[in-house]
């Protein structure tokens, strides 16, 4: 579990993400979170809110959206390039999809492997 310092710092960096992007219902969302994580109504194990928002998805997001310090933990991939792990040969594009769209790019999934990487509209500059 982080300490909630960190989180609030994560919630920060990400919320800004949300807002260069206009992900205007995540960014609601993130921010009833981080009021309650702030204010101590969050006090579980796993800084759990029932607003379908958690610890858990945050560092997702913030690993998806290529926040520091996750920058580097999904590969970023040419849009449509297949699953290197599975080798392009060994996979059949029905094992691929999209895990999940946001502005910018998406995140994708192997379901024959388990592997996960991020297509980008564009490269980020």
């Amino acid at each position: 579990m982080l300490a909630r310092v960190r989180l609030l710092g994560f919630l920060t960096d990400l919320g800004k993400e949300f807002k260069r992007r206009q992900m205007d219902v995540h960014l609601q969302s993130l921010r009833l979170y981080y009021l309650a994580v702030k204010n101590g109504f969050a006090k579980n194990s796993n800084h759990r809110v029932e607003l379908h928002w958690s610890e858990e998805l945050t560092i997702t997001w913030m690993r998806t959206l290529r926040i520091a310090p996750f920058e580097r933990d999904f590969p970023v991939r040419a849009r449509g390039g297949g699953c290197l792990r599975c080798k392009s040969k060994e996979t059949s594009h029905s094992s691929l999809f999209t895990d999940v769209s946001f502005p910018g790019g998406s995140r994708m999934r192997c379901e024959r492997c388990g592997g996960i990487w991020i297509e980008l509209d564009q490269r980020p500059s």
